[in-house]
């Protein structure tokens, strides 16, 4: 499936005070997940393997590396949980980085707000639609 879309991530001191902003101006609740992406050494883009409970999906995507708002061309695939797809990727290109995070979500009509605590690195926003 292909898809774009347009996000900006930002670090946040207090993840409280943006969920109360969002309640307040009536943001719906969505999840709460534990997700765990793993990202591969690519030449181009970027392509991460995210792991959400019993959720998983392969995720290719293009984007510019700024501080601003972003736009992303993505391609996403979501499959069944299997460790061998995993362990295929890991010996054919390398682990870049595995980012561990509990994210929540939120959502406004089709703008979603995601709250993350990301381990080693901290506290984020970050707004998509």
């Amino acid at each position: 499936m292909h898809i774009q879309n347009v996000e900006f991530k930002a670090r946040v001191e207090n993840l409280e005070i943006i969920e109360a902003l969002l309640l307040s101006i009536q943001a719906t609740f969505v999840e709460t997940q534990h997700q765990i992406d793993t990202y591969f050494n690519t030449s181009t883009a970027r392509l991460k393997l995210r792991e959400a409970g019993e959720n998983h999906s392969l995720i290719h995507y293009d984007r510019a590396n700024t501080d601003t708002a972003k736009e992303s061309d993505i391609i996403y695939y979501q499959h069944i949980p299997n460790v061998a797809l995993k362990d295929i990727l890991t010996a054919q290109l390398g682990v870049k980085v595995i980012v561990d995070k509990v994210r929540t979500i939120y959502a406004i009509d089709n703008v979603r707000f995601h709250l993350d605590i990301v381990q080693q690195l901290g506290t984020f926003v970050e707004v998509e639609q």
